[in-house]
């Protein structure tokens, strides 16, 4: 037979409530921690570029920011993932309305274009397509303007064959980063007698 306290269902529904509230601020605090850690990280040891794999193309609403004197207008964004580093982000394509080529950044010359349904960007004046599962370099670096501590991933180009890590590679990398990245964690390796 049930337990009397378990007849009750409103009582069962209080503490599926209680249990679903604790699950769910408790993955908000490994969110958290992990942007954390990572964002401790890329401050200590500065910048760093590397090889990323974009797993969605996402367009975006046109907003103008004032940058050094030129005009950007956000197109959309590429979400990625760093196998190097076991982390994922947001890399922002930004369109540039001055025609001056003398910037370095080579994701801010011409006009970006996303497709959703396709999954792809596209730069005609760099000619440059990139889709899911492209490999691209981005510059990885801990931004803390406004006090907003966040980890900012920029753009830099289209991965070449020779920079692609191979899963050996970056999979000895990430392990090797993850200690000192989250010292404090907990593997299952350590718990094995």
């Amino acid at each position: 037979p049930l337990p009397q306290q378990l007849n009750d269902k409103t009582a069962v529904t209080e503490q599926c409530d209680k249990i679903n509230f604790r699950h769910r601020n408790a993955q908000f605090a490994g969110r958290a921690s992990a942007e954390l850690h990572t964002f401790l990280y890329f401050n200590k040891n500065g910048p760093c570029i590397a090889d990323a794999v974009i797993t969605r193309v996402r367009p975006a609403a046109t907003t103008a920011n004032v940058k050094q004197h030129r005009q950007h207008h956000s197109a959309g964004s590429l979400q990625v993932v760093v196998p190097r580093f076991g982390i994922d982000g947001v890399c922002k394509l930004e369109n540039c309305d001055d025609d001056d080529d003398d910037d370095d950044d080579s994701s801010t010359g011409g006009e970006w274009k996303c497709n959703e349904d396709k999954m792809i960007a596209v730069n005609d004046k760099l000619g440059i397509t990139l889709a899911v599962f492209d490999h691209i370099q981005v510059r990885i670096m801990a931004d803390s303007t406004d006090f907003r501590f966040k980890t900012v991933m920029t753009l830099l180009e289209k991965s070449k064959a020779n920079e692609i890590d191979t899963y050996e590679e970056a999979e000895a990398n990430r392990k090797k980063v993850d200690k000192e990245m989250c010292p404090d964690r907990i593997s299952r390796d350590d718990n094995v007698a």
